[in-house]
């Protein structure tokens, strides 16, 4: 069983008609100022009128078993969750997922195994490193509703043979060559692809001007077909996006959803460190069986502020 807690965020009017799912909650919220990001975007009418919707990972140890292109936790995510949202905001009709490091590997893995759920997905920083490339070795060719695929790396992201706490994977690539090797891959099998790379490291404060860019073009009415099959599109190097992002002072309050399906269980909290004021926390109950359950809250946080995301 799988047990997640979940925050949403409705736009500022306005009945929404696309949702975002956020993978890495805790990173997303905390570091990477996500909702600042959604707003800002709301607000300059770049994107549609959407819901954030923010999945925590459940601790460190979670996100080393869920997000390595787990067939489970997709069904979690495509399923249980996307289905939660549908019910809730039922003018939903396009669904974007977003993962950074790690959870960008689970992004496109739950995209490209649920393609007919998913519009498009944002990989910041994808590790498609993991077992040297296996997600392209088992990548199912693209259907006529296949969604497409915003993948960025930062040209600093050059480390291998490493090993990440807490379960010790071994990342033999560079997250760059992982990323060109598996967007490649991608385009060769019918998938739209686009590829870019900025000047940085693997780091919150790109990945936040990186999201601004995604999710207008992961939104964008316009759907061509999958690109046919031919090499990706050379990098481009981008210099750091010049923003207010960063400088945000204003606080976003997320309204929770009143109510989800009977597998979800309502549990009052405080975020304290993340949002003002109080908020409510639901946790997601999945049927599927699995060995992890929620991490208390201290230790999602404690995990929201290390300096290194594998």
């Amino acid at each position: 069983m799988f047990e997640r807690t979940v925050w949403s965020l409705a736009p500022p009017a306005g009945a929404p008609t696309a949702a975002i799912l956020f993978l890495d909650a805790e990173l997303y919220l905390e570091r990477v100022g996500a909702a600042a990001v959604v707003r800002r975007l709301q607000a300059r009418g770049v994107i549609p009128p959407a819901v954030a919707v923010f999945l925590a990972a459940g601790g460190a140890a979670a996100r080393h078993e869920d997000f390595v292109c787990r067939p489970e936790y997709a069904r979690f995510v495509a399923g249980d969750l996307v289905g939660s949202v549908r019910e809730e905001h039922p003018g939903v009709t396009e669904i974007v997922i977003a993962g950074l490091s790690l959870s960008g590997l689970a992004a496109a893995y739950v995209a490209t195994r649920h393609p007919v759920v998913f519009r498009a997905a944002a990989c910041q920083s994808p590790s498609f490193w993991w077992q040297r490339g296996r997600f392209a070795q088992d990548l199912p060719p693209a259907t006529p509703a296949a969604p497409k695929f915003w993948i960025s790396v930062g040209s600093q992201e050059t480390e291998a043979g490493l090993s990440h706490p807490p379960s010790g994977l071994w990342q033999g690539l560079t997250q760059v060559a992982g990323c060109l090797g598996n967007a490649a891959a991608l385009q060769a099998n019918g998938y739209r692809v686009s590829y870019r790379e900025f000047d940085g490291g693997h780091d919150p404060e790109y990945w936040c001007d990186d999201l601004s860019l995604a999710l207008p073009w992961a939104l964008r009415r316009d759907r061509p077909p999958p690109a046919a099959v031919g090499p990706v599109t050379p990098p481009r190097r981008t210099p750091p996006l010049v923003s207010g992002l960063q400088q945000e002072a204003a606080t976003y309050g997320l309204d929770p959803r009143r109510r989800i399906l009977r597998r979800i269980r309502l549990v009052q909290s405080q975020l304290t460190g993340w949002l003002a004021g109080p908020a409510r926390r639901f946790v997601m109950r999945s049927s599927l069986p699995d060995r992890v359950r929620v991490a208390p809250h201290g230790v999602a946080t404690s995990l929201a502020r290390r300096d290194a995301f594998p």
